[in-house]
């Protein structure tokens, strides 16, 4: 990544930072990346409970789930990925995610994969049994070797994990139109603007 590009990221950074200061917690995470706890109902339960057993907590890093594109697609094509890819890769400690506390890390200590906490606070990396990120995408040039990522080897050993396509099924969201509708019900129910 070129440092303009990066320069760039962090302004947007620092300006989400800036706009989310009234909310207890600032997360820095792609839409194409999903949150996903394992034993609560909803994000916003899920992290009532991190913060109840983990109270001198900066930040919670969640590991990443890869459902890689290169094994194909195992359901018929619905036009929403969750559903048609099932094939992933073991939680990595690859370009995890982290969920912020809001005023207990540095200023200016947020990128998009670290954050520095304060004296006194520290980083929770969360137990894959409490909540994983889940992210859709292909090789990447970067993963070495690239070939144990495309035969499924090594590191990148494949699981069947059709869970988040049970969940969506059983919000009924089965294509592109009703996961909007569930995202809008969502960020009404959260009172995000």
């Amino acid at each position: 990544m070129s440092k303009l590009v990066a320069s760039d990221e962090q302004i947007l950074v620092y300006y989400c930072q800036d706009r989310l200061a009234g909310y207890s917690f600032i997360g820095v995470i792609d839409v194409d990346k999903f949150i996903v706890p394992q034993q609560d109902r909803n994000f916003k339960e899920l992290m009532r409970h991190l913060m109840e057993k983990y109270e001198n907590t900066a930040s919670f890093t969640f590991l990443v789930e890869y459902y890689i594109r290169n094994w194909g697609i195992h359901n018929s094509p619905e036009h929403l990925i969750p559903i048609e890819y099932i094939q992933r890769t073991a939680a990595m400690k690859d370009r995890v995610k982290n969920i912020i506390v809001r005023d207990r890390f540095e200023p200016g200590s947020i990128t998009t994969h670290t954050v520095i906490p304060r004296r006194g606070f520290n980083s929770v990396i969360v137990p894959t049994d409490v909540a994983v990120l889940k992210h859709y995408r292909e090789c990447r040039d970067d993963w070495n070797p690239k070939s144990d990522c495309i035969n499924g080897t090594g590191a990148f050993q494949r699981f069947t994990d059709d869970s988040l396509k049970k969940k969506l099924e059983q919000m009924n969201v089965k294509d592109n139109v009703t996961l909007h509708d569930a995202i809008l019900r969502a960020i009404k129910y959260l009172g995000v603007n």
